[in-house]
């Protein structure tokens, strides 16, 4: 650079030549080689025309004493200027002075030098007032390639310089204005478009941190200075730069700032460049990293001139969601914010001091969300919309609008990012636990607590709920008292009480689920009495279809096909109904299948023990049933409320539990039964073979006749105490409420017939049957030796009809003789038929009532 100390030593080498020339001409010339004293002088050429012209090809001036004589550059000037003004053309090849090599001319007031390290040209040189006006048409810096050309004014008593023009430095214009007052110099600059802002920064002197960003961080294709005003301090031969004196305003055009070597560099086609008050400051035009829009972010490069607070402001503003990417620049500056944005739009501020010295940085950012997906420590969460906030070590939420299917609500809160923790409060619009159109849990207008730990993956604590969140690979919901959603499950398909359950899910879309839950109804089974209210269950959903497991896999339910499978379990078929009704849920639309094996099926009184059977539940409550066990087959339809059984060659093994009687064995039967059952189920049971015995009403009847001299003869093989042998019968009753009411009984065994009637209350357990029981075959001359007594009747065929009571209970039975005339109560069409000829007692039996159903199937 161009400064005064240069312009007076080419005055002082000027003003020294031509005196020293005047010298000459004063003692005589020699034209090859003149020395007088220490001044040498070779190739003089002398000539004097009005004014003197002199060439030499080298002149070498002594060595000044340096004996502290201070210079009077008034003086010298005055001197210099004097002489000069004598000479018409000076051409000197070389003059040396003060160890260096000049080639000076001077002609028409333009005064020319070149040295081994610059060259300088002068002209239009005057004095006046004390002040030196000069034009510099030429100053080349050899070192540098660079160029001056201006103006100089220098007051030599004020000690006051200045200097303006234009320099040029490699691709670099620049127009310059210099002012020197004592021992400060002050500059003024403005550049044109150019491209290595390197050369710059060396000279204007800036700090190593700021002129490392300037030339190393923030790189453009082309820079542009629209003003430069600093202030250098002269100290003897030191400069010392002050940045606090600096102030520039420039634009850099496709630019690039590299804030870290581990992110990626964010560009903007321009940046506006400012240093204020120790400060630098870049302001990006359309900035953008890794395609996110940042537009009117800042990077500022603060307190150069104080050590200890020197550091870098970063200020990134932007409509862009605040993603991984985003969040790669924060985490560079050690600190996690949590709280990531997936998808969606966001206007994001986010503010970064990072202090050089201690690499301390604070981190606050502002993010307005719009409808998006944020991940909360890698789970993913659709919102509506909200605010993130983050002040020093914490994240606050505010009026984070959630959006998950599962989950709607505002959440509202801070983390504390040192202890990896939070406390929120939801305000729960609507939580939804659903198996596609079924719902189970469904929550309204609920405020909960929640306690938030990511110390270890995440865990989330919902406390009226006692539902814990949790998320590491995948996330774990934990329903610990599944009593805390008793109120809310109005859609669960049974009625549960408590449990337990965990589901776990990767994506939300699809989910694993083990765990135990309590009921308080009853319609499983493992044995007649034990009932299954605790449901160990595990299973899955996957693309909206529901597996689930229970018991051990003995319950096995696919909701894509709508089916379940029981094997080894006992299904009461009325309760699930009831409890179905209990829990307030939809009846499943479609309904849905069922098939048990080894499993005893239930609907209401009736009881079916079958090797296999297939259930179909439609619409509302109704349903058909095909069952077999062995051999034997069953069908039970439901419509409207109307339930059907039909059962026809069925074995002792299936009839009993479907009656609830085991008195009869062996032979075939078949049954029909149907009606309303909350009113009066009409049904018939029509017996081929088999025998009656061991039930305690067969037992109590034995004994009565052992105590009965005169039914001693009821007693033959086939009606003993080895049991009641039977050809055939029918059976014809009505089922009201809790009363079996028995309109017929009509039995033909091998030695004796049975007719009858009665009822028994299943809620009392009371028992009340009228029965004539006729010896079928003639007595011989022994009719004439029985007494006839009240409860014998005598039939034309010389056979005998015997009343007999059933009464008590079905604990304990109670059997005596009827009167006649309580006998006589039976139907007379049982009893004409009981006493007259036995083959026709059962020829009404087969021709069956018709019984009319439809087959629902």
């Amino acid at each position: 650079m161009l400064t005064h100390t240069f312009v007076f030593t080419s005055l002082v080498v000027l003003s020294v030549a031509i005196a020293a020339l005047f010298f000459v001409l004063s003692a005589g010339i020699s034209r090859d080689h003149l020395r007088i004293a220490s001044l040498e002088i070779d190739g003089l050429y002398l000539k004097l025309d009005k004014k003197l012209i002199i060439k030499a090809s080298r002149i070498k001036l002594p060595e000044s004493p340096e004996n502290g004589r201070k210079i009077n550059i008034e003086e010298q000037i005055r001197r210099a200027l004097g002489v000069v003004s004598l000479f018409e053309s000076v051409d000197i090849d070389s003059i040396t002075v003060r160890g260096g090599d000049y080639r000076v001319h001077f002609a028409d007031n333009l005064f020319y030098m070149v040295g081994d390290d610059f060259e300088v040209a002068i002209d239009k040189i005057r004095y006046a007032g004390k002040v030196l006006h000069a034009n510099i048409p030429l100053v080349y810096i050899k070192g540098y390639d660079g160029r001056f050309h201006g103006s100089l004014d220098y007051n030599i008593a004020a000690n006051d310089l200045r200097l303006e023009g234009e320099i040029g430095y490699r691709d670099l214009r620049a127009l310059v204005a210099i002012h020197k007052e004592r021992d400060t110099v002050r500059y003024r600059l403005k550049t044109n478009e150019f491209g290595a802002f390197v050369p710059l920064v060396e000279q204007l002197g800036l700090p190593p941190v700021l002129g490392g960003w300037l030339t190393r961080k923030v790189l453009a294709r082309s820079y542009e200075i629209y003003r430069v005003e600093g202030a250098v301090e002269l100290a003897g031969d030191e400069v010392r730069w002050g940045t606090e004196k600096i102030e520039l305003d420039g634009i850099l055009r496709d630019v690039t700032v590299k804030f870290a070597e581990k992110l990626e560099s964010v560009r903007a086609p321009r940046a506006h460049l400012r240093i204020r008050n120790d400060d630098l400051n870049i302001t990006l035009d359309a900035p953008t990293y890794m395609g996110k829009d940042l537009n009117g972010s800042t990077v500022a490069i603060v307190s150069l001139g104080n050590r200890e607070k020197r550091g870098l402001a970063l200020r990134l503003r932007g409509h862009t969601p605040v993603d991984e990417q985003i969040d790669r620049i924060i985490k560079n500056y050690g600190v996690d914010i949590l709280v990531l944005q997936k998808s969606g739009s966001a206007d994001a501020k986010v503010d970064i001091d990072l202090n050089f010295i201690t690499r301390r940085a604070q981190v606050a950012c502002d993010v307005n969300l719009t409808e998006a997906v944020v991940g909360l420590s890698g789970a993913d969460i659709p919102i509506k919309g909200g605010r993130v906030l983050v002040e020093g070590h914490q994240v606050i939420l505010e009026d984070i609008a959630l959006a998950h299917p599962m989950l709607e609500g505002m959440l509202r809160g801070p983390i504390d990012l040192k202890e990896k923790k939070a406390k929120f409060s939801l305000d729960i619009g609507r939580l939804l636990l659903a198996d596609g159109n079924r719902e189970f849990v469904r929550i309204k207008g609920l405020k909960e607590s929640i306690e938030l730990d990511y110390n270890k993956g995440l865990e989330i604590s919902l406390k009226k709920l006692n539902t814990r969140i949790g998320h590491a690979q995948s996330t774990r919901i934990t329903l610990s008292n599944i009593a805390s959603l008793k109120p809310y499950m109005g859609g669960f398909p049974v009625d549960v009480t408590g449990g337990r359950i965990a589901i776990e899910t990767k994506d939300f879309a699809a989910y694993d689920f083990e765990g135990v839950i309590d009921r308080e109804s009853c319609f499983l089974y493992r044995k007649s009495d034990s009932c299954l209210v605790k449901v160990p269950l595990k299973g899955s959903v996957r693309d909206g279809k529901l597996l689930l497991s229970a018991f051990g896999g003995a319950l096995q339910y696919d909701s894509r096909l709508s089916q379940a499978t029981l094997k080894g379990l006992n299904l009461d078929l009325k309760k699930f109904f009831t409890s179905h009704r209990g829990s307030g849920s939809r009846p499943q639309k479609g309904g849905f299948a069922i098939n048990g094996t080894n499993s005893e099926f239930r609907y209401d009184k009736y009881r079916l023990l079958t090797d296999s059977y297939r259930l179909r539940v439609d619409s509302g409550e109704n349903f058909n049933f095909s069952g077999k066990l062995g051999n034997d087959r069953v069908a039970i339809f439901s419509k409207g409320g109307r339930l059907t059984i039909s059962a026809k060659d069925i074995s002792d093994r299936m009839l009993h539990p479907l009656i609830n009687f085991d008195g009869l064995r062996g032979g075939k039967y078949t049954l029909t039964l149907a009606g309303d059952p909350d009113r009066t189920m009409n049904g018939q049971v029509l017996i081929e073979g088999g025998s009656l015995r061991d039930f305690k009403g067969y037992n109590n009847l034995i004994a009565l006749i052992d105590t009965i001299p005169s039914l001693a003869m009821l007693k033959a093989p086939g009606f003993s105490s080895k049991g009641y042998d039977i050809r055939k019968g029918r059976i014809d009753f009505r089922v009201t409420g809790d009363k079996i009411i028995f309109d017929e009984i009509l039995i033909e065994g091998k030695s004796t017939n049975v007719a009858g009637s009665g009822e028994i209350d299943l809620k009392t357990r009371r028992i009340d049957i009228d029965l004539a029981i006729l010896a079928a075959q003639r007595m011989g001359k022994l009719i004439g030796s029985i007494p006839l007594v009240g409860y014998i009747l005598v039939g034309d065929d010389k056979s005998i009809a015997v009343g007999v009571k059933i009464a008590g209970t079905l604990d304990k039975p109670v059997s005596k003789t009827n009167p006649v005339k309580e006998t006589l109560l039976i139907p007379l069409n049982i009893l004409k038929r009981t006493l007259e000829v036995p083959k026709h007692l059962i020829e009404s039996s087969r021709k069956p009532k018709s019984t009319k159903s439809k087959d629902l199937y």
